[in-house]
């Protein structure tokens, strides 16, 4: 049996919230074995003899102790990889099953061994169908396999209600009721869907607010705040491994004058001639371009140490000077002043510091003539 039902068909395309769906049945089934456990012990505790079979009771109990214990080794990935998801599924869905099998058994072993009528068979068929009825709403996104939840909770009820003269004529009545509980089942796994994809969509939305606040319109690179949020977290990353983390801060030269002689749209295009040029010369995973503001952009350069990082300050230099950009017939020529240098643990006490140092450098290559890159 597949492990998706037709009502999370539509929830694939959306496979890294797949997880959320895992954990939410995770914590639905963890007080299952145990709340099976304590209904077994009050059945069999009701006489006082514990049903005539201490050591039977023993052991349905060790079986429901048992699977509470790997389910509770079984915690679902974190964002894995659908056939990952899918062969969890169906070691979480085994947990259910067993369960639900042994109370199956175990009540067919009551309507087998105990009076009809007698407190242990009430007491038992009234949890029977208490536990029926509540694992309608336990699993509602996968109604085929909580159907087959039920009927190895119910099937042994039926079959027992058919074998005493006594109780024969309640089985249309039990078979109403579980017709009643697919139906249950059904408007269950409509509804947790519905909240399921209105809570993904609200997921959605806090993201693509959280990125707008940390992405440049204008290029589409990382902004300020992006950056110091990445800045902060891959110092002090390295500051405990006295590791190597590099910066490169860097302002464009003259765009003003672009803005004023050929208007702003000519200052953008320029902006964003150089986001694309500084993507193309920073391509590993780790490295972090973004616009710091105005003519500013900044290169966070993690494992990196000076040496390396001068010499990448360098080339882009000389490949800013080599790539101009046309503008209505016009040919511009961009040139970049920078301040490069790796985090000192011997001087720099924060991120803050690293940051402010670099910049400086920047500046003070502006002053120094422009169009070129100054170690901080």
């Amino acid at each position: 049996m597949s492990a998706y039902s037709p009502a999370t068909r539509g929830m694939q395309v959306l496979g890294h919230q797949q997880s959320l769906v895992n954990r939410d049945l995770y914590t639905r089934f963890r007080p299952w074995p145990l709340l099976l456990l304590a209904m077994t012990l009050a059945i069999a505790a009701v006489n006082g003899d514990w049903l005539g079979q201490p050591a039977l009771i023993a052991f349905v109990c060790a079986l429901y102790l048992t699977n509470w214990l790997l389910h509770r080794r079984a915690q679902p990935p974190e964002n894995g990889e659908t056939s990952t998801n899918t062969q969890w599924l169906r070691g979480m869905w085994l947990h259910i099953y067993s369960t639900s099998l042994i109370w199956g058994l175990f009540y067919g072993w009551i309507g087998n061994s105990q009076p009809v009528l007698s407190y242990p068979f009430l007491l038992a068929t009234g949890v029977t169908q208490a536990l029926a009825f509540s694992s309608c709403d336990n699993y509602p996104l996968h109604p085929r396999q909580s159907m087959g939840a039920l009927l190895l909770l119910q099937l042994p009820c039926l079959l027992v209600l058919l074998t005493h003269e006594q109780t024969l004529k309640l089985v249309p009545f039990f078979a109403l009721l579980m017709v009643l509980q697919w139906v249950r089942i059904r408007s269950s796994a409509r509804h947790y869907e519905h909240v399921l994809r209105s809570e993904i969509a609200l997921q959605e939305s806090r993201r693509e607010i959280e990125r707008l606040s940390s992405h440049d319109n204008l290029t589409g690179l990382c902004n300020r705040r992006g950056l110091e949020t990445t800045l902060y977290s891959q110092w002090h990353l390295a500051a405990r491994q006295q590791g190597a983390v590099s910066l490169i801060a860097l302002d464009l030269d003259h765009i003003k004058r672009v803005n004023e002689r050929l208007g702003h749209g000519a200052g953008d295009a320029c902006l964003r001639h150089v986001a694309q040029l500084l993507r193309s010369q920073f391509r590993r995973s780790s490295d972090l371009v973004a616009r710091m503001g105005g003519d500013s952009f900044a290169v966070l350069l993690p494992q990196t140490d000076a040496i390396e990082a001068m010499r990448l300050a360098r080339d882009l230099r000389d490949q800013l000077m080599r790539s101009s950009l046309e503008w209505n017939g016009q040919s511009l020529n961009i040139t970049a002043s920078m301040g490069v240098d790796c985090a000192r643990w011997d001087m720099d006490l924060s991120p803050d510091d690293t940051l402010k140092r670099i910049t400086a450098a920047c500046h003070e290559a502006k002053t120094k003539g422009r169009n070129r890159v100054l170690q901080a």
